[in-house]
């Protein structure tokens, strides 16, 4: 798959209320993740309006979610970080996605669930629908089950 077939994964998570280093870091984090899922990040963190920045933190905010909400419009996806439910902004950007079809995953807290919350509203490729991704991920299943398996034996002949 070249990069520009590459599918957008817009990244979304809680901001205010923690320090910068802190979000940066969470951002960061959840932008390798959505490589690691074969998604093209797309990091609010690094987001810039072409309008100028207002000097009061209310307008601020707005002026912020203005610019994100127009770059995740270029997405097909959604990554929400384990405190999106704690983000004003992360559940506009949830409701906004589940509304308009996105693929919707969840890491963190839900990190065994990478699910789509959406499928009634998406349009197309359903990953879950798909038979070879379905041989796949059943091959890997059993391939899983079977070292676990082995290394429990391996422990018990070998005490």
């Amino acid at each position: 798959m070249n990069k520009q077939e590459k599918k957008k994964c817009y990244i979304s998570g809680k901001i205010t209320g923690l320090t910068n280093e802190v979000a940066i870091e969470n951002f960061r984090e959840a932008s390798l993740h959505a490589r690691f899922l074969g998604y093209e990040p797309v990091n609010p963190m690094n987001i810039v309006s072409d309008v100028e920045e207002p000097k009061n933190e209310k307008d601020k905010w707005s002026w912020c979610m203005k610019a994100d909400l127009k770059e995740m419009m270029d997405c097909d996806a959604i990554l929400m970080q384990d405190n999106w439910e704690d983000s004003k902004g992360a559940i506009i950007e949830h409701n906004l996605a589940r509304d308009l079809g996105f693929i919707i995953m969840y890491k963190g807290r839900h990190q065994t669930q990478y699910i789509d919350t959406n499928f009634e509203y998406r349009r197309g490729d359903i990953l879950s629908n798909n038979k070879e991704d379905k041989k796949v991920f059943r091959y890997l299943r059993n391939l899983i089950s079977l070292i676990i398996i082995s290394y429990i034996l391996f422990c018990y002949l070998f005490k």
